[in-house]
């Protein structure tokens, strides 16, 4: 069964990432040519500085041809000078020896300030990946492959040993072609920073609008919704399981008491441990935040309720248990 391959467009020098679904070739920029859009037609050299192809603008007087070497420069006829060979020198004859370039790859330019051992002696816009790493499905170790840097993400044309572009602030990815957490809009330059502080900076990366992290509730997103807790501003609440409540989560600073759930039970039912359905209540020593947790179990059935002597902490427990359990 044949694979599928994809259009393997390069960023910088197709309009889109998308190609021709017959022939499979993409739409090239102005003065790029080849399937994938990745060589200069002739005449002009890749600048990585400005990442497009330009023309070799050599001058006929003064220049061998129209083709110039893959950093710009023209072959000059004897006597003439400059990068476009437009300078007379009276009286000097210069001997060029370097060949002029037909095609200039962009995934293997090299500029004059040359590649370096950190992208495995790779051009600048190349890499050498380890042995036995795929690229597209082929494998690509042991050769040079084009960095394929995001133009709008990324900080030049170059990548690491790895394949790592630099990224603009705000963006991520291999390729620098998404944003990064708590930024958004992905434009040239680089991500807008979500304003967002209240929810740990968590926004939509398209428009920017805060995103309240799970499970919990509120304008401002500070509190967790019913059956949940632990609130984080960046991860969220947990879901509270009440038959197996958490018991680990309070800090040591805190000291507990027990408040009953109606129905009510008396002192002698709490002794004889009867009572299998409470709420525990934590009090801070620092301050008066307070934290609950709900305790397993039910009353045995065949129990039967006694009236406690003070109504008003009964109360006072079926309230605070109530409002526990809605998750306020």
């Amino acid at each position: 069964m044949a694979s599928v391959r994809s259009c393997q467009c390069h960023t910088n020098g197709s309009v889109s990432e998308v190609c021709n679904k017959e022939t499979g070739r993409c739409e090239c920029k102005q003065n790029v040519a080849g399937r994938q859009c990745d060589e200069c037609i002739p005449n002009c050299w890749w600048d990585a500085e400005l990442q497009d192809c330009i023309p070799c603008g050599c001058s006929p007087p003064g220049s061998m041809s129209q083709r110039c070497d893959a950093e710009g420069r023209c072959i000059c006829r004897p006597g003439f000078v400059g990068r476009h060979c437009n300078l007379r020198r009276q009286g000097y004859e210069r001997r060029e020896t370097r060949r002029p370039v037909e095609r200039v790859p962009l995934s293997a330019v090299h500029q004059r300030w040359g590649g370096s051992s950190r992208t495995g002696g790779c051009p600048r816009g190349a890499y050498r990946p380890s042995p036995g790493t795929q690229t597209h499905g082929i494998s690509t170790g042991g050769v040079c492959v084009p960095c394929h840097c995001n133009s709008f993400g990324s900080k030049s044309f170059d990548c690491d040993e790895a394949g790592q572009c630099r990224c603009q602030p705000g963006v991520s990815g291999p390729k620098c072609d998404r944003c990064s957490r708590g930024f958004f809009n992905f434009q040239e330059g680089g991500c807008t920073p979500c304003q967002c502080t209240h929810v740990g900076n968590n926004c939509d990366t398209n428009t920017g609008q805060c995103i309240c992290p799970p499970n919990t509730i509120g304008e401002r997103c500070d509190h967790c919704a019913p059956n949940h807790w632990g609130h984080d501003i960046t991860t969220g609440c947990k879901v509270l399981d009440k038959y197996n409540p958490p018991d680990h989560f309070l800090p040591e600073s805190y000291t507990c008491f027990f408040l009953l759930k109606l129905p009510r039970y008396s002192c002698k039912q709490v002794l004889e441990e009867k009572l299998k359905y409470a709420i525990h209540f934590c009090k801070s020593i620092d301050t008066d935040d307070y934290a609950r947790i709900a305790l397993s179990g039910e009353p045995a059935a065949d129990d039967s309720s006694e009236d406690s002597d003070n109504e008003d902490a009964d109360s006072f427990a079926s309230d605070s248990t109530q409002d526990y359990l809605t998750g306020h």
